[in-house]
């Protein structure tokens, strides 16, 4: 899954010939889940460009997450949305260091991250609300290879971190002991009055912009169908011990989109799945993140805050 960066002259060809995308300036910025690029054109417009690593995500998954994208921008919701080639196709194959990769140009979203003030949680909250209804009805043609079901966000992240953390018995068990509680805790919940619908999947302030008041969302990477509250839980876990942050989000969404006693009682449960998830995703894809070996140091920021979150919530 490592990478390299590709040559700048390979990828000003390609949208030069493919997109009729004139680049005075290409900057690589950075290796994250994927690989990006920023570009800059003669007539002073700026493109994102992002490289999928091999081995993440096949075709039809990124066909998937186009598809998502195109229709909330259809429905009017601020986004980073691709844009397709001369011939109407979004994904571009190109020969890079590690073998043959796709990328797809985005537009550029304008602003910067967000400074999370009570103002802007509140204007955030309204957002995602917004962003949530826009996404209703969604269907696509193309699918996923994974739902944000319950093995996906619990049962599978907590295999991956048994393989690393056996060294650390006590820790383990009650990993595993958190995971079996909220999980019980979930599934006792009347699951009918959760909402289903297409999330995100990764919904934190390091994927919005804000421009003059203005978010604009992008990072659609783990979209993919599930409880809505799942991403309310992950803008929870963003927000863990900044209860105004939280409140202020909370009355923007609410004013826009009504949430039920049901969800506002997922919404802290799935904020402690959000850890779990975080850290099995983290350990996947140790390399990108520069986990390293999984040090003692990993696992006591990781166990601390999870143990903190469960005293605040009275777990057991």
């Amino acid at each position: 899954m490592s990478s390299e960066p590709i040559n700048n002259d390979v990828l000003v060809s390609i949208l030069m010939d493919d997109y009729d995308i004139l680049v005075t300036q290409c900057t690589f910025s950075g290796h994250n889940f994927h690989d990006n690029y920023v570009i800059q054109t003669n007539e002073g417009k700026a493109y994102f460009i992002r490289v999928y690593r091999n081995g993440i995500r096949n075709q039809n998954e990124i066909l998937f997450e186009l598809e998502f994208i195109n229709f909330l921008k259809k429905r009017g919701l601020n986004v980073s949305f691709p844009i397709p080639r001369n011939d109407g196709l979004y994904i571009t194959e190109i020969t890079c260091p590690s073998g043959i990769a796709e990328f797809v140009v985005f537009s550029f979203a304008l602003g910067n991250f967000p400074d999370p003030t009570k103002e802007v949680s509140y204007l955030y909250g309204q957002f995602i609300a917004t962003f949530q209804k826009a996404a209703t009805g969604f269907e696509a043609k193309h699918q996923r290879t994974f739902d944000l079901d319950l093995y996906h966000i619990i049962d599978r992240p907590l295999e991956i971190i048994r393989s690393f953390l056996s060294y650390r018995s006590d820790d383990l068990k009650y990993l595993e002991h958190l995971a079996l509680v909220i999980r019980d805790k979930i599934t006792k919940l009347p699951v009918h009055h959760l909402h289903k619908g297409t999330c995100h999947g990764d919904l934190h302030l390091m994927n919005v912009y804000i421009d003059n008041n203005k978010f604009t969302i992008f990072d659609f990477d783990c979209c993919a169908n599930g409880f809505l509250a799942y991403d309310l839980g992950s803008v929870r876990w963003d927000f863990a011990f900044e209860d105004e942050l939280w409140k202020a989000f909370l009355k923007g969404y609410t004013e826009v989109r009504e949430l039920n006693k049901i969800e506002l009682q997922a919404i802290p449960l799935l904020a402690t799945v959000r850890s779990l998830w975080m850290i099995g995703h983290n350990l996947t894809y140790r390399e990108i993140y520069n986990v390293g070996e999984c040090d003692d140091d990993f696992w006591d920021n990781n166990i601390k805050f999870i143990k903190m979150w469960v005293l605040k919530n009275n777990y057991f």
